[in-house]
């Protein structure tokens, strides 16, 4: 079948959006479809006269002479500049089949429908864009013919949905034939609503076997030295990473560090000044774990990989205003019984670091929920 696919791929430092798109693609590509990424760009479009009311109400006019505002704007250009070194466009190209036409809001989407058997939206946070964005219904992939299938694979959600945003999902999901997210908070919503066979499956980047991703890295060579590496996203300060405990972490086991800081919520930065920010390709950041004596990230992709290429870890949870996106990280690790790679604080690091994993039973677990993963995608 011929599966269009609408899901984040424009980042140009976010490894786990452009990998799950390209696992998700293999994934199905393996059970003989014929899929492809719809380059769907969003972004609201305002009138003149809406951009200015907006500017000139008083949250507006606060922001733009805000601090908070040039920091930002100055981190975004500075990020620009530096992102052409992590090559994204070249792995796009190489690794994801994409529609010829970009299009360019929901508006381009209804007008020219890309033709497909089936519609996937997911997987990644595709359902945390405000309701009242004029571009939010083609997440729901509310374009295209009727009779096209529509499904909801892995989906999150990632925040917080308010009482009055409710009735509104639920008429966005009525037009799916099939549903899956990727936290058991996110179902436990859809089963509230009356979407009883909602199901939690992996990201589609748990599908694919290590030596998959191995064979993308196959030729980056990585330092001798043992170092951990530290994959943060959404993070505004390095208190948030416990920076002064894990410095100390450092110096007992005599390790380097490797830090890549991406871009999620928040635009990244480099939150230490001793350890430039690590402009990885997407090569180089798996063969980064994979060669890793340990690693400490903030992301749930960074979690997947650490558990693909069998890694001791610890997941830092975020404890700002974000913190929602927590629940994908902690639905995984429950489901594989590895809730104690969640670190605390109020315990050695070494010793939550050092505890051993068993890896065959981590194995088995993960055994059993691709096989509910795949069925669910077999039977489109």
């Amino acid at each position: 079948m011929r599966i269009g696919i609408i899901t984040y791929w424009t980042s140009n430092d976010n490894y786990g959006q452009l990998l799950q798109c390209y696992a998700l693609q293999q994934v199905l590509k393996g059970m003989g479809h014929d899929p492809y990424l719809i380059r769907f760009i969003h972004g609201e479009k305002l009138s003149v006269v809406k951009k200015i009311m907006r500017r000139l109400s008083w949250k507006g006019l606060q922001y733009m002479f805000s601090s908070e505002r040039r920091h930002s704007k100055q981190l975004r250009k500075k990020n620009m500049r530096q992102n052409v070194l992590r090559r994204f466009d070249d792995f796009r190209n190489e690794y994801i089949i994409s529609s010829n036409k970009i299009y360019h809001g929901l508006l381009e989407l209804r007008a020219y429908p890309p033709e497909a058997d089936v519609y996937i939206c997911g997987s990644d946070q595709v359902w945390r864009n405000s309701f009242t964005l004029t571009d939010t219904p083609a997440w729901f992939l509310s374009f295209g013919k009727k009779q096209t299938h529509r499904v909801a694979y892995a989906v999150s959600i990632g925040r917080e949905l308010e009482d009055k945003e409710l009735l509104i999902f639920k008429q966005y999901l009525s037009s799916f034939n099939k549903i899956s997210v990727r936290e058991e908070s996110a179902r436990l919503l859809c089963d509230s609503l009356g979407f009883h066979e909602a199901q939690v499956t992996l990201d589609p980047t748990l599908l694919l076997p290590a030596e998959n991703y191995r064979q993308i890295a196959d030729k980056v060579t990585i330092q001798n030295r043992p170092y951990l590496f530290m994959y943060i996203l959404n993070i505004n300060s390095k208190e948030e990473i416990y920076w002064d405990t894990v410095s100390s972490y450092l110096k007992q086991r005599d390790l380097n560090v490797k830090i890549v800081y991406s871009s999620g919520y928040i635009q990244a930065q480099q939150l230490i000044a001793k350890y430039p920010n690590t402009l990885a390709t997407i090569p180089e950041w798996i063969s980064y774990i994979d060669h890793a004596q340990c690693i400490i990230t903030t992301s749930f992709h960074g979690v997947v990989f650490s558990i693909k290429m069998h890694k001791p870890f610890l997941a830092f949870l975020l404890t700002n205003q974000f913190s929602k996106g927590n629940d994908r990280i902690i639905s995984l690790l429950n489901s594989l019984n590895l809730s104690e790679r969640i670190y605390n604080p109020d315990q050695p690091i070494a010793s939550q670091m050092e505890k051993p994993i068993n890896w065959d039973n981590v194995e088995s677990k993960l055994s059993q929920l691709q096989i509910k993963s795949n069925n669910f995608l077999k039977f489109l």
